[in-house]
């Protein structure tokens, strides 16, 4: 009898299993992976997480299909998030610990190999003699040089593997304080938030076609991992709470920025252009700008390059003011009168609406035409006759 349990300590684990009675092929081919520690087959990244229904259904199935009695016991209950994380981060210690133990047993078995390969190249003759072909010398030179090649070769995988092994143990070693960095909560939240965001629209939709949980077991399963983003959210947010109302590491914000000074992303320096709300403008040596998001930034500098600006501390060099903004129209025949819209009439007294501010309105124009014509010669131009009248010829000259 094969029983696959889920528990938040334990995580999805599968207990029945021997060596050789053919579940390996399949719990592989499901994604399940071998303990060594515990003993078991297990799912990756199963602990203090919400289970994952359709691979658990997925593996039971296929094992029954290979003729093996299979039973599921889950529980969906979630524990409260300071112990999760709690017991998350001993394990990230213990980790640490024992690739450090590895790294040190690498690096002796690397000493080692070294001294294998000083003492086989200590055998060869001085002076990089040749080898004597057909002297009975030749056999064992020849074996003292493959000895000589077998060990150095040994010797550069063991720096190797005492590398990789260094390598990983530093990682572990500072996983838990890179979790907990500011930028990367930060980022962590976000990244929650917009998870949690998706599951709601899929979970509205579902509700809005008629589907329950019990007839659903995709919304089963997002039922289950909202409760589980909340919970990290609500326990990363705390956290970055905490941060910042201690003299703990803080993020830089807008409040600390302003145009002009640098700042420092991966190592590189840049020049901020403008401050935005959730990035900082930045120049480039090209023809365009970047941006940076405020989690991205490590370091600051004040416009001389030299003062340091830390996160949360603001400035003492004070910001220009804003210039006060015209007054908004609060109704709406206010915005959309033309007294709004157009400059009024150039003449005093006049308010009527012009398009030109150095031009008189059309009503000013026609009261004033007849008083700004000039004066003209009635001799020059003749009186005007009418259609019915016809103008005299012109008397004959003696």
């Amino acid at each position: 009898m094969l029983t696959i349990t889920h528990t938040p300590t334990e995580g999805t684990i599968i207990d029945g299993t021997s060596k050789g009675d053919g579940t390996a092929p399949i719990l592989k081919t499901a994604g399940w992976k071998w303990g060594r520690s515990i003993t078991a087959w297990y799912i990756p990244h199963s602990r203090d997480r919400a289970p994952h229904l359709a691979r658990i259904e997925h593996t039971a199935a296929a094992l029954r299909a290979a003729g093996y009695d299979v039973e599921t016991d889950i529980d969906t209950t979630l524990r409260d998030g300071t112990d999760a994380h709690h017991d998350r981060n001993e394990r990230l210690t213990d980790r640490a610990a024992a690739l450090t133990a590895k790294a040190e047993r690498k690096a002796t078995a690397a000493d080692a190999a070294h001294a294998r390969h000083d003492h086989a190249c200590a055998a060869l003759p001085e002076g990089g003699e040749p080898i004597k072909v057909g002297h009975h010398s030749e056999r064992r030179h020849r074996r003292a040089l493959d000895r000589a090649h077998t060990t150095a070769r040994a010797a550069v995988e063991a720096d190797a593997a005492a590398r990789s092994a260094a390598e990983s143990a530093r990682i572990a070693a500072r996983s838990t304080d890179h979790r907990y960095t500011p930028a990367v909560i930060h980022r962590r939240i976000e990244r929650q938030s917009a998870e949690l965001r998706r599951i709601e629209r899929h979970l509205i939709k579902y509700r809005a076609a008629g589907r329950t949980t019990e007839t659903s077991s995709h919304m089963h399963q997002l039922e289950l991992n909202k409760a589980e983003l909340e919970r990290d959210i609500e326990y990363w947010t705390a956290v970055r709470a905490e941060q910042d109302a201690t003299d703990g590491p803080k993020l830089y914000r807008r409040a600390d920025l302003r145009p002009g000074c640098f700042v420092n992303c991966s190592g590189t320096w840049h020049k901020v252009i403008r401050v935005n709300a959730k990035s900082v403008t930045v120049a480039t040596a090209y023809s365009w700008t970047d941006r940076l998001p405020y989690d991205k930034i490590a370091d600051a500098r004040a416009e001389d390059a030299h003062t340091p600006i830390r996160p949360g501390q603001y400035p003492t060099i004070r910001r220009p003011r804003p210039r006060p903004r015209p007054p908004v129209p609060t109704r709406r025949e206010d915005a959309m009168s033309a007294e709004s819209l157009f400059a009024e009439c150039i003449i005093p007294g006049c308010t009527q609406p012009v398009t030109d501010e150095l031009t008189p309105c059309q009503t000013c124009r026609t009261i004033s035409d007849p008083c700004c014509k000039k004066p003209t010669d009635p001799r020059a131009t003749p009186p005007p006759t009418s259609q019915n009248e016809t103008q005299a010829p012109p008397l004959p000259t003696a």
